[in-house]
């Protein structure tokens, strides 16, 4: 009678080798998906707003609404804009959006829920409000781009006011343009 059995033996270097070799392969697929979501970024808002451009007017323009948040840029309609934005802030969907769209994959978060609130907060009260918090969010210009442009699409969405706020951001730096130039 012929012993039909097959024995294999694995030491204990393969072993080493094959977890070595998987979890190259893991890092592999998060730094692709990470690079993914960022490259995403780009189609985000930091060209309308130019958060990063250096630029002194537009450095000026943050300082105002790091101390008063974004309705400051609608001039006289500015506690319409501010009673606007909070009612949007008490919608859950908004920030379940937010999530939603900073995930990947239905289970990696990139933001936590207390990041998702802090950015609606800055964006909405600005920096500076101490009865506001902000977390981590010292300038408006301090908020990941994907996050900012996440929260930023629902508040405009949203939005009761006749102008979308990058009109009247980019109206109020035109308007420092012009008062510096007299």
């Amino acid at each position: 009678m012929t012993d039909n059995r097959i024995i294999i033996t694995i030491t204990k270097k393969q072993i080493t080798r094959a977890v070595a070799f998987g979890v190259v392969i893991l890092a592999f697929i998060i730094i692709a998906l990470f690079v993914k979501f960022k490259i995403e970024d780009a189609k985000y808002y930091g060209p309308v707003f130019n958060f990063d451009s250096g630029d002194k007017y537009v450095n000026q323009a943050i300082e105002v609404w790091d101390k008063y948040g974004c309705s400051y840029f609608y001039n006289e309609d500015q506690d319409e804009a501010l009673g606007n934005f909070e009612r949007i802030l008490g919608i859950e969907s908004v920030k379940n959006y937010v999530r939603s769209q900073n995930t990947i994959y239905g289970f990696i978060h990139l933001y936590s829920d207390a990041d998702i609130e802090y950015a609606l907060n800055a964006i909405v009260y600005g920096c500076d409000d101490p009865k506001h918090d902000t977390g981590k969010f010292k300038s408006i210009s301090d908020i990941p781009d994907r996050l900012f442009g996440c929260c930023y699409t629902q508040i405009q969405v949203r939005n009761n006011m006749n102008y979308a706020i990058d009109i009247v951001y980019n109206e109020f730096i035109e308007e420092l343009k012009k008062a510096d130039s007299m």
